[in-house]
């Protein structure tokens, strides 16, 4: 159960009057890895990986803490993709330092992005500013996680629509 201050995880085997097994700090998206063994929660902004069952911190958490939202798993779980105001950053599920699958030259809106079912391909609202604050303009921009060719304006596996 995801909440502000924790987050309860509860054994649905066990028998219906037993508590929580665990409380993990408090999140406000979460998602499992697709071999079920890795928790990731967006602790208001935060990410954080947790491995299951015994329910303790990964060390391939974002570290320094970095403000995204959503988080998910994507490419078959061996990527961890989390959306900022400066675009989408993707960590490798089993550490290392992140990297940023698209160009980030715009305010990428929070909240207003998501990944693909199958976590190939990354969706987000990007507003363009104008010389006047009401001239703005705002895009939908696709990115193709598993691209590894550049696109027509020489950026990595995104289109704009």
């Amino acid at each position: 159960g995801l909440g502000q201050v924790t987050s309860p995880v509860w054994d649905l085997t066990g028998k219906d009057d037993r508590g929580p097994v665990t409380t993990l700090p408090g999140a406000w998206a979460g998602g499992f890895s697709p071999d079920g063994r890795t928790l990731a929660l967006d602790n208001d902004g935060f990410v954080t990986l947790w491995s299951v069952g015994d329910w303790k911190p990964l060390p391939q958490s974002a570290d320094p803490p970095s403000a995204v939202y959503p988080v998910r798993f994507a490419l078959g779980g061996t990527r961890v993709l989390g959306h900022t105001r400066a675009g989408w950053v993707s960590w490798p599920a089993a550490g290392g330092p992140p990297t940023r699958p698209a160009a980030d030259t715009a305010v990428h809106l929070a909240g207003m992005a998501d990944v693909s079912a199958d976590g190939r391909v990354a969706v987000e609202s990007v507003y363009e500013p104008g010389a006047d604050p009401d001239k703005g303009t705002t895009a939908f921009r696709v990115t193709d996680l598993a691209a590894e060719r550049l696109d027509a304006e020489g950026e990595r596996g995104h289109v704009e629509t």
